[in-house]
């Protein structure tokens, strides 16, 4: 049963945040949306790549891609007393 709304139609709201830390890019492909999610980090003999982690997700829909993102920025929130900030890359 349907509420008559699209869950694709809908926004989904990402909390307000107040550092710079963390990235993120939201693309569409032909067949998906793809996440991507990062902490950048100065690359040096222990670390080859240029970041802390890198989160790569696919997702029918954007609805789910902002949705995911929405709930990672909540969490990463929590754990950095809201001193954490997901950009747009």
């Amino acid at each position: 049963m349907s509420c008559g709304k699209n869950p694709q139609d809908r926004r989904v709201n990402l909390p307000p945040v107040d550092s710079t830390d963390m990235k993120y890019s939201l693309t569409r492909s032909k067949s998906d949306w793809r996440l991507h999610i990062w902490e950048p980090a100065p690359v040096n003999p222990n670390r080859v790549s240029p970041f802390l982690y890198k989160i790569n997700l696919r997702f029918s829909t954007e609805y789910e891609a902002r949705e995911a993102l929405s709930h990672f920025l909540q969490m990463q929130q929590q754990e950095c007393n809201g001193q954490c900030e997901l950009i747009s890359a």
